[in-house]
């Protein structure tokens, strides 16, 4: 078992899907245990799983990014915190998608003119 954080950045990196886009690969290749958080200038990856599963995540979020990604630069470190079951990363990740999208909805509503 390892544990490990992946530091990705670059310009495009938040706000163009890498979260569920790295959590489904993740779970693609089971590992069990995930999270992912928007930094200022990138993402941050934590995982947590078996020595084999961990090389090809690491291999595959090398070589693969979400439509619109523009990436930098990616560093690799092992990590000794605690990282969350996947299924609960997937709740939070669902709760704040929903948060995105009914403010954007109210600032729509917002913007729509009023009928007299």
């Amino acid at each position: 078992m390892r544990k490990i954080e992946i530091d990705i950045r670059g310009p495009k990196v938040v706000g163009v899907g890498s979260r569920p886009f790295l959590f489904l690969n993740a779970i693609n290749l089971g590992i069990g245990r995930f999270f992912a958080s928007n930094a200022t200038d990138g993402v941050v990856v934590r995982v947590d799983g078996d020595d084999a599963d961990i090389d090809r995540y690491v291999e595959l979020v090398r070589s693969a990014f979400p439509d619109h990604a523009e990436v930098d630069g990616i560093e690799v470190a092992d990590y000794e915190g605690k990282v969350m079951e996947a299924s609960l990363f997937l709740q939070l990740l669902q709760l704040e998608m929903i948060e995105i999208c009914t403010s954007a909805l109210l600032r729509r509503r917002e913007q729509e003119p009023s009928s007299p």
